[in-house]
C-alpha cells in the first residue's frame, strides 16, 4: 500500500505545482486557489524548493495587496475593517513562508525582496530595511 500512496503522489506533484503557477497567473488571480496547491506540492516535496516556496511566497504578497486595494474602495466601515484583515493575514502569512526560505536559501535574493515587501506591508519597518538591505547586497554581487 505505501508504494501506492508514492505513485500517487509523484504523479500528484506536477499537478499541484501547474494548478498553482495556472491560479497565481496574473490573468487568472485566483491566488486562494495557488496557495492550496502551493501548499500541498510543498507537502509533497522530500525538501522544500526554493522556487516552490518563493511562488508561494509572491501569491501570498500579490493576493494582500489586492485585498487591500479592494478594501481602500470599500465604502461599508465593518467590511473594510475586515478586508484589511484579511489582507494583514496574507501579509503575515508571507512573513513566515519568507522566513523560512531565506532560512534554508541564504541566498534567495528575491526570497529577501519578498519578505522584506511582507514585512513593510505588517508594519515591521526594522525587518523591511534589514531583509531590503540583504536583497540589495545580493542583487548587487
Amino acid at each position: 500500500e505505501q508504494d501506492d500512496d508514492t505513485d500517487n503522489d509523484e504523479e500528484i506533484y506536477p499537478l499541484a505545482l501547474r494548478s498553482a503557477n495556472y491560479y497565481a497567473d496574473s490573468s487568472v488571480q485566483r491566488y486562494a486557489d495557488a496557495l492550496t496547491y502551493y501548499q500541498r506540492a510543498l507537502q509533497l516535496e522530500e525538501n522544500p524548493e526554493e522556487n516552490t516556496m518563493m511562488q508561494k511566497l509572491q501569491v501570498h504578497y500579490k493576493y494582500g495587496k489586492e485585498i487591500k486595494g479592494q478594501a481602500e474602495v470599500e465604502p461599508d466601515p465593518v467590511r473594510k475593517a475586515e478586508m484589511l484583515d484579511q489582507a494583514k493575514t496574507q501579509f503575515e502569512a508571507g512573513v513566515n513562508v519568507g522566513n523560512a526560505l531565506v532560512n534554508l536559501y541564504l541566498d534567495s535574493k528575491n526570497g529577501y525582496f519578498y519578505l522584506a515587501l511582507c514585512q513593510g506591508e505588517v508594519g515591521d519597518t526594522a525587518a523591511f530595511d534589514s531583509n531590503m538591505a540583504k536583497f540589495q547586497q545580493l542583487d548587487g554581487e
